[in-house]
């Protein structure tokens, strides 16, 4: 199989996983909160929350994080 035909099937089998994790019905509450809301809207809003925190506060080297 060629490189281009594997990123088809690749790309294909991505936007079927996106589609079925987009009709998912799993649901569950936040901390704090009656409401229950769809799970992968939770996960999306967790990393969102995770990037914005990353590009705020850039990692230390390893070299840094040891001492």
């Amino acid at each position: 199989m060629e490189d281009s035909e594997l990123i088809k099937v690749l790309w294909a089998r991505l936007e079927s996983l996106e589609q079925r994790v987009n009709d998912s019905k799993l649901m569950m509450r936040r901390p704090g909160s009656e409401e229950y809301e769809r799970l992968v809207d939770i996960v999306c809003d967790h990393e969102e929350r995770l990037n914005t925190l990353e590009v705020k506060k850039p990692r230390k080297p390893r070299s840094a994080r040891s001492s």
